[in-house]
């Protein structure tokens, strides 16, 4: 088993946003998928963030990208942009 590594780094944007970074140097989303026919977190992950948008405090963007495409353990970077309302 490879051993991957989790790294989470905060960046104040301005004085209402933040930028979250969590860089993650394992096997990645699309190698996760394929090997599992459930994947509850991502679903679970969308639904909060949708209700914490509802409450209109704050605005919180997520996306995803791989951190090595041309690597067969992609490992994956998750951003989150939260902004004060």
């Amino acid at each position: 088993m490879i051993q991957s590594t989790v790294t989470i780094n905060f960046k104040k944007v301005d004085t209402l946003t933040y930028k979250v970074l969590i860089i993650d140097d394992g096997v990645g989303f699309i190698n996760t998928k394929s090997k599992s026919k459930k994947i509850k977190s991502s679903n679970v992950l969308q639904q909060r963030l949708t209700y914490l948008n509802t409450l209109e405090e704050w605005e919180i963007l997520y996306f995803t990208e791989e951190l090595h495409p041309k690597n067969d353990e992609k490992g994956n970077i998750s951003t989150f942009i939260i902004k004060s309302k």
